[in-house]
């Protein structure tokens, strides 16, 4: 959702590769998916998903798509094509997508099989993001300040970032720009926290068991229609969750968000965007170091290395096929060299490293970090994934299949998939849909 050009990106020095084997790939195909936004102002095909709302996951939602991108379910998955279409969509872990904060792991169990009998219907195949960043106010673990609000505890500023090396330096408010800028309901999480990352390996043990209660009562046939199970949605530290100098300040004067700065972070900035650093506390906590600068790119890679590393444990403690199959993606945001996150933030083993390529007209996907990256964790195969991707200033059918092939045929490894964000943009576009009829040769 970074609608700022933010290229997700990877290219360090240390792997959390558990095992030399590679996985193969399960089927020759690559794949482009399509995802609903929950907050589309006028949903494509009239049928809006929301995980609160699990059965909207139907075969007639997943038709209409189709039916506004002008493709059927057997052009979607023609054999002789190398690229099949489907779907994708972003389930939260911690709380609902933005509100109403009411979400819960029973609903969102429900939905994703829903999701997924649809897809069975169609034989139409599904990539399923599991999210427990980008949205966590339902836990409470974040409020460290407020006494009227849930989970009140001053020992929360354990969970959250910090701007330096004490809890004095403890953020209460971070902003976002996903398209325009607005304030998120708590600060930005310290992911090495232990009472967070302790949440999030239950509640991912209990939604991949449900995944895998579904996968297990499938023929094979069936089964090959789950491409993948993406944990995370652009992890990162300072990018989707921002912060302004004195910040906490809007927060307790209750300024009212119009009166917020608008400036935003600038990635050519570097880490922080020309705002206050965090990464802190994250820091601190896996003991790395508690004094001297700011986070550097390299300790940022760590800690969103070992944030994975956490979440991929509890995926395979709780479906052990996951370990052994080309299943498991990982999604890191702000990647780019030579200043944010490095490329390899997301490569922990065996997970497929997964990033956000918003482009503009005639660009390339990735750097030669990438490419490098990918020969040293993934020599046999190269595989990466696009977790997010849109064109910027796409406005003819020439530009959108230029930027299609640009991504398929990129030069630094082999893409596994890519999921379209979001496809109303797409769908109302004349221009997108010939642009992807002639990448799609349909």
């Amino acid at each position: 959702m970074a609608a700022i050009a933010l290229i997700a990106i990877i290219a360090s020095t240390t792997s959390y590769r558990s095992s030399p084997a590679p996985v193969p790939p399960r089927t020759n195909h690559s794949y482009l998916f399509f995802m609903k936004a929950p907050t589309e102002a006028h949903p494509v095909g009239g049928f809006r998903w929301h995980q609160d709302s699990p059965s909207g996951f139907t075969v007639a939602s997943m038709e209409a798509v189709l039916q506004a991108l002008n493709i059927t379910p057997t052009q979607a998955t023609d054999p002789k094509r190398d690229v099949h279409v489907g779907f994708t969509f972003q389930w939260e872990m911690l709380d609902c997508f933005l509100s109403p904060h009411t979400c819960t792991t029973n609903q969102t169990i429900i939905g994703i099989t829903n999701f997924l009998n649809a897809a069975k219907q169609l034989k139409i195949p599904v990539a399923i993001t599991l999210d427990p960043q980008q949205f966590w106010y339902q836990t409470g673990l974040w409020n460290w300040f407020n006494s009227t609000q849930p989970g009140y505890d001053s020992n929360n500023v354990h969970n959250v970032e910090w701007i330096g090396w004490e809890p004095e330096n403890a953020t209460m408010i971070a902003w976002r720009d996903w398209g325009s800028q607005f304030r998120m309901p708590t600060p930005q999480p310290n992911i090495a926290s232990p009472a967070l990352l302790k949440q999030i390996q239950s509640v991912l043990r209990t939604v991949v068991q449900g995944i895998r209660t579904w996968y297990e009562a499938q023929t094979p046939d069936i089964q090959q229609l789950l491409v993948a199970v993406k944990i995370g949605e652009e992890v990162d530290i300072g990018a989707n969750y921002y912060y302004y100098e004195d910040g906490n300040q809007f927060l307790k004067n209750h300024s009212d968000p119009k009166n917020d700065p608008k400036y935003g972070l600038k990635p050519a900035k570097g880490l922080s965007g020309g705002l206050p650093a965090m990464g802190y506390n994250m820091l601190k906590t896996l003991g790395i170091r508690s004094s001297g600068g700011p986070p550097t790119r390299q300790e940022i890679t760590k800690g969103v290395q070992n944030y994975f590393q956490s979440a991929i444990e509890a995926c395979i403690e709780a479906w052990p096929l996951m370990g052994e199959q080309e299943m498991l993606f990982a999604h890191a945001g702000f990647v780019s060299d030579p200043l944010l996150i490095e490329w390899q933030s997301p490569a922990v083993w065996p997970a497929i490293p997964t990033y956000s390529f918003y482009m503009g007209v005639n660009n390339t996907p990735g750097q030669p970090g990438l490419a490098t990256m990918l020969n040293s964790y993934d020599p046999d195969y190269k595989r990466f994934s696009a977790g997010e991707f849109n064109c910027f200033g796409c406005s003819t059918p020439e530009a959108w299949n230029g930027t299609f092939s640009a991504l398929y045929n990129n030069g630094h490894g082999l893409l596994r998939y890519a999921s379209f964000y979001n496809v109303g943009s797409l769908a109302s576009s004349s221009a997108g849909i010939e642009g992807l009829h002639r990448f799609l040769q349909l």
